[in-house]
């Protein structure tokens, strides 16, 4: 079943939208008589993970942050992001294998799989083509929607004897570190492709 990281949007049979619900608020999930949801999910397929080099260069900056002796080992290992990326079968399981989604009338139609080429890289190649190449602006753009999700995944990982303004201090440098290293990157070398498994239920 889709999780609350999962995002959901309903359409009446004119297709117009309603607001944007909760998935796991279940008493709030409503579908018109044959209307359709639409369910997407951040992927992955059988060779890689959306996004997967973000990760990497996480990874990468956490033992930076070992090595200058900013965090120690441990709290590397402790760090852990809070992602889930589904595969098109996941998406489908629950309508093959059980009736209870069934059962309320609810017909899995499709599920595709969509790959969203990276925002900022789009945006850093338009500026590139007016012959503008600012890196300072795509790592800095790059970075605060990284820091977004996983910045309560690196300030839980320190050990709780540090305080609260010696964790948000460690915070700052870690991602002043992933910064520069995307400064000083090729973009596109990135390759920060997402993977979307969008699934199209309709409801009899």
């Amino acid at each position: 079943m889709p999780d609350q990281n999962d995002h959901c949007w309903l359409f009446t049979q004119t297709q117009l939208p309603a607001a944007p619900i909760d998935s796991g608020k279940r008493k709030e999930l409503y579908f018109y008589p044959g209307g359709c949801a639409i369910v997407s999910s951040v992927g992955e397929t059988e060779t890689r993970m959306s996004i997967q080099n973000n990760f990497k260069l996480l990874n990468d900056i956490l033992e930076k942050c070992v090595s200058d002796n900013i965090i120690t080992k441990t709290e590397k290992e402790n760090t852990t992001y809070a992602a889930c990326f589904r595969r098109q079968d996941e998406i489908k399981e629950p309508f093959v294998n059980s009736n209870v989604l069934t059962d309320l009338g609810l017909h899995l139609h499709q599920v595709k799989q969509e790959l969203v080429p990276c925002f900022y890289t789009a945006e850093w190649k338009q500026r590139l083509d007016t012959g503008v190449d600012d890196r300072d602006k795509f790592a800095h753009d790059f970075t605060s929607n990284v820091r977004t999700f996983t910045y309560s995944s690196i300030y839980r990982a320190l050990h709780s004897n540090r305080s609260e303004q010696e964790k948000s201090i460690i915070c700052d440098k870690f991602y002043k570190k992933y910064e520069n290293a995307l400064r000083n990157s090729y973009p596109p070398d990135l390759d920060s492709l997402n993977i979307l498994q969008v699934a199209y239920v309709k409801k009899k």
